[in-house]
């Protein structure tokens, strides 16, 4: 995902988009978006190989944060914008954007606090490009938590 803030609306510019792709034709799907070596790129801590991989081809990649509510965290952030503009070339984005939802009781019909899975790769690359925006719980208050108790 390329992605930038501005007069808080997150604007969604490119996407590279792939299901199961493989390894090496991950620099080639990264290189559709332009300049995507020139710029940092933040992945999913959880894929450290991937990242080291991506390294060694010339991207400027590491890994985003995470830590226990981070994917709430994260929703809350982008919850938080005036707009969220997605280019009309996004569109995967813009269909995750669409199907995006909670979790239901079955047998209730009551909206959990969990999300359904399924619609939230592009959201989760795009949260991992927010990298240092999004704040912990803590933190949105003005609280600081040191992070030995973290």
């Amino acid at each position: 995902m390329r992605s930038f803030i501005l007069h808080n609306r997150l604007y969604i510019e490119y996407e590279a988009y792939g299901q199961q792709t493989e390894l090496d034709h991950m620099p080639e799907l990264y290189d559709t978006i332009p300049g995507s070596r020139d710029w940092p790129i933040k992945a999913d801590s959880a894929d450290p190989e991937t990242i080291s991989y991506l390294k060694r081809q010339g991207f400027n990649i590491s890994a985003a944060e995470k830590w226990q509510g981070s994917v709430e965290d994260g929703i809350a952030h982008l919850r938080g914008f005036d707009e969220i503009i997605i280019h009309p070339r996004c569109k995967n984005v813009a269909r995750e954007a669409r199907m995006w939802s909670y979790k239901t009781d079955r047998i209730t019909g009551e909206v959990l606090p969990k999300l359904a899975d399924g619609y939230e790769h592009c959201w989760d690359g795009i949260r991992y490009s927010l990298d240092g925006h999004i704040k912990r719980k803590g933190q949105m208050a003005g609280m600081m938590i040191p992070k030995r108790l973290r």
